[in-house]
């Protein structure tokens, strides 16, 4: 039986498309969304990275394009299930990016607006952020005396 997710984060970055011949404008809003699950033996993570692309505003290219990978880690035996929580919340997002950027492109490549190319992201930083709302989640509301 899996535990519910740990912890999930949702980020915006801005992303632009390849040029085209048409007249919409290139810039897009895409709003990242990871989410971790460990399994309860702790020896198994799930890590799903999710982005939601928005239009640009007054555009009706599209309405939203949502698509998402995930990916599936184990331990080695031996290992100690704290090192498959932090690679899972630090490691495994920045290895499926790539993955999820190429599922964009090439949904939208066969689109008529053409294809959407997500820049270069900082995962470290979003990662960063994740950490610290994971964080302030966890100590709960600060209490007042």
């Amino acid at each position: 039986m899996e535990s519910p997710p740990d912890h999930a984060a949702q980020l915006t970055e801005q992303a632009s498309t390849a040029p085209s011949a048409d007249a919409i404008s290139r810039d897009v809003s895409v709003r990242l969304e990871v989410t971790v699950t460990i399994v309860a033996d702790g020896k198994r993570a799930f890590v799903r990275l999710r982005a939601m692309v928005d239009p640009p505003a007054g555009s009706a290219a599209f309405t939203q394009l949502s698509a998402a990978v995930e990916g599936a880690f184990s331990l080695a035996d031996g290992d100690e299930p704290e090192r498959l929580t932090h690679f899972a919340r630090a490691q495994a997002p920045v290895l499926l990016l790539p993955y999820l950027r190429v599922v964009i492109s090439f949904i939208t490549s066969q689109s008529r607006t053409g294809p959407i190319v997500l820049p270069p992201i900082n995962m470290v930083q979003i990662i960063d952020r994740m950490q610290s709302s994971l964080e302030s989640e966890t100590a709960g509301p600060a209490r007042r005396e």
